[in-house]
């Protein structure tokens, strides 16, 4: 069985990771319930009935209320379409769940998704979180260079998968 804790063949942690057994018991919960229950988590029009927009890191805190104010609702029906075109890619395909720490709450996690969700230059990461999906404003692209905004240190092919070091250091 595919557990929902991944760790690299290229990289290590030197340390032992607070809560992990605990986390990987209520991963499993979560995954399953978000098996279960994904087509009720939408309204009757597709969309979904509710979604958290919030940031990936540290670096995209100040950002994520403007993107929200000027796109959040646009962001929100163009994702719910995208989540039910995934489902029928893979969505649930369990390599692509990985355990998350909350960064707000370290002793909470989250699922996140491997593959970045896109709207225009925004790059938001795909998570479920607390029985709903969420939104983690990941970076944006500009013409100043090509890794994304605002911290430059990931630059996204085109298949949208999550950078090793973001999807492998997760816990």
């Amino acid at each position: 069985m595919t557990s929902l804790y991944k760790t690299s063949t290229k990289y290590r942690h030197a340390y032992t990771i607070p809560y992990i057994d605990r986390f990987i018991v209520e991963g499993e919960k979560l995954y399953q319930y978000m098996l279960e229950h994904f087509e009720s988590m939408f309204n009757k029009d597709h969309t979904l009935i509710f979604v958290d927009i919030r940031y990936f890191s540290d670096s995209c805190r100040d950002h994520v209320e403007r993107v929200i104010d000027t796109y959040g609702d646009r962001i929100i029906h163009a994702y719910s379409i995208w989540l039910l075109q995934e489902k029928e890619n893979g969505l649930f395909d369990k390599e692509n769940w990985q355990i998350y720490r909350d960064r707000d709450e370290i002793t909470d996690m989250y699922l996140g998704y491997r593959i970045l969700f896109v709207y225009q230059q925004y790059y938001f990461q795909v998570s479920y979180d607390s029985y709903f999906f969420v939104l983690g404003l990941y970076g944006w692209k500009d013409d100043s260079c090509e890794a994304l905004q605002p911290d430059r240190r990931s630059i996204i092919l085109s298949d949208h998968m999550m950078p090793e070091r973001d999807w492998y250091y997760s816990a």
